[in-house]
């Protein structure tokens, strides 16, 4: 995992099948391999007592906020969250599911 020097703002859904709940959560990138990424949630994104608090296997629907050249519907990252920092709530490591070429 390389630690990234400026970390990478995502919007990001959760996925239950093939179809995205309404709520978009925020998050940054802080970290990256090849077969995936560590992302913080932002706290405000992901109260406990909300019905789509992140959990283990979940599969998420994420959004570069960087170039506005990516934002469209095919260029989504599609990643499924397999661990929970247990120092920090807000940390997860996700492993890519699909993830456009560009």
């Amino acid at each position: 995992m390389i630690v990234l020097t400026q970390k990478v703002p995502v919007e990001y859904s959760i996925l239950q099948g093939k179809y995205a709940v309404v709520t978009v959560f925020m998050g940054n990138l802080i970290g990256f391999s090849e077969k995936g990424v560590q992302m913080t949630r932002y706290p405000a994104s992901c109260q406990l007592t909300s019905p789509h608090f992140l959990e283990l296997l979940s599969n998420l629907k994420l959004k570069l906020l960087i170039e506005a050249e990516m934002a469209t519907e095919k260029e989504h990252i599609y990643a499924k969250v397999i661990q929970q920092s247990h120092v920090d709530k807000h940390l997860f490591l996700l492993r890519f599911t699909a993830v456009p070429q560009k």
